[in-house]
């Protein structure tokens, strides 16, 4: 059985690569079309150079064996990373680049929704956005969902501590992608394990992610 992994850091057909603009010339080629998302990690924020991220899309455009389906992941993170305001400015930046493109967005949050959400307030934007490894809180993840986007699940499914998995059982499957993100393991293994918290058949939550991704990725 095939399973699309909806974030992660591996290529592979049924992979959305996340590659990062600052080594994108530096991709091999493939003999198939890899789907990618465009990264600018809030992590690399304290050298993050606008127009070297768009030189990195434009070349990205010009492989015929890579398809930008999104942006990211990009997003903010309290913790690691430039100073805060900058990088809700480099993010404001990416935000309107993303919406020009006509893209969607994958983002890295750490304790900074409320911020992340005013940019999208402030930008406007409009597409359905994936909030990759999401950890929030019940009212977290509400508040995500009532903004019309959808959660990323993966490594936290195997932590019982953890708080998406103390939420997960009331999370409709509606709201949610999959993903391995930089984990050395199969994506099939998370579908397994969500199949066994929801009680449904593995085919299911296959079929369920297929049509979550047209929410928000062309990946046809």
């Amino acid at each position: 059985m095939n399973f699309w992994d909806f974030h992660t850091h591996n290529p592979g057909k049924r992979n959305i690569f996340n590659l990062n603009y600052l080594s994108s010339k530096n991709t091999p080629k493939f003999n198939y079309i890899q789907p990618i998302t465009l990264s600018a990690h809030p992590w690399d924020s304290d050298r993050f150079n606008f127009s070297e991220f768009v030189s990195s899309y434009e070349y990205v455009q010009s492989r015929e064996d890579l398809k930008i389906v999104g942006i990211g992941e990009i997003g903010l993170d309290r913790l690691r990373g430039a100073p805060i305001r900058d990088q809700i400015s480099q993010l404001g930046e990416l935000a309107s680049f993303s919406s020009e493109a006509g893209l969607p967005m994958v983002f890295h949050c750490v304790k900074s929704l409320e911020d992340i959400l005013k940019v999208l307030n402030d930008q406007s934007v409009t597409k359905t956005c994936l909030f990759h490894d999401f950890n929030g809180s019940s009212q977290m993840i509400d508040r995500v969902i009532q903004m019309g986007h959808l959660i990323g699940v993966g490594r936290s499914i195997f932590r019982g501590n953890s708080r998406i998995m103390k939420s997960f059982s009331n999370i409709s499957l509606d709201h949610v992608l999959l993903e391995t993100d930089d984990l050395n393991i199969e994506i099939g293994q998370i579908y397994s394990k969500v199949a066994e918290i929801k009680n449904i058949t593995v085919d299911q939550v296959r079929l369920k992610m297929i049509r979550n991704s047209a929410k928000i990725f062309e990946l046809l």
